[in-house]
């Protein structure tokens, strides 16, 4: 009989040392899993983090083009005015519209072209005529406000300095 109870408790001791190497196998297993896991999200945060930053200097350079690229306007909003009026009375309407602060340039080239040329002579003559006084924003923005005088009425124009290209433009008028 102790030799059947030999087996018996080898047989045990056996299938205990497997169970064993199971359970170990699996909590290393798991273990590695964890880990690589772990690394596996470290690395796709970092990736997502570089991609966001290119998206966004990629968005920030494609949204600053237009305004680097945009070379019409005077060193001064007088300058700047000085070359709209010229454009005007020269009847270049393209021309006059691109001393617009970018994003109203389409806007106010249509605003131009759909006007008559007795419409563009009485606007031309209204403020090509008038006095002027100088009132600068006082929130520090970069805007600049003339208001021109007249015996009808008065006329404000703003403008906005382009930090890209040091030139004035026209924001309002």
């Amino acid at each position: 009989m102790t030799f059947g109870d030999a087996t018996f408790d080898s047989l045990n001791m056996n299938l205990f040392k497997k169970i064993l190497k199971i359970i170990l196998a699996v909590i290393v297993g798991i273990f590695i899993l964890d880990v690589g896991l772990w690394a596996g999200s470290r690395m796709m945060k970092g990736y997502l983090m570089w991609k966001g930053e290119r998206l966004v200097s990629q968005f920030k350079a494609d949204s600053e083009r237009p305004l680097r690229e945009d070379v019409y306007g005077g060193k001064t909003p007088e300058e700047t005015f000085d070359m709209y009026l010229a454009a005007l009375k020269k009847g270049d309407l393209e021309l006059a519209s691109k001393y617009f602060v970018v994003e109203r340039q389409g806007e106010e080239s249509e605003y131009l072209k759909s006007r008559t040329s007795g419409q563009l002579a009485d606007y031309v003559k209204k403020i090509d005529g008038l006095s002027s006084i100088w009132k600068i924003d006082q929130a520090g923005s970069g805007e600049f406000s003339k208001i021109y005088f007249s015996s009808e009425r008065n006329v404000e124009i703003q403008f906005n300095y382009n930090q890209l290209t040091k030139i004035w433009k026209i924001k309002f008028l």
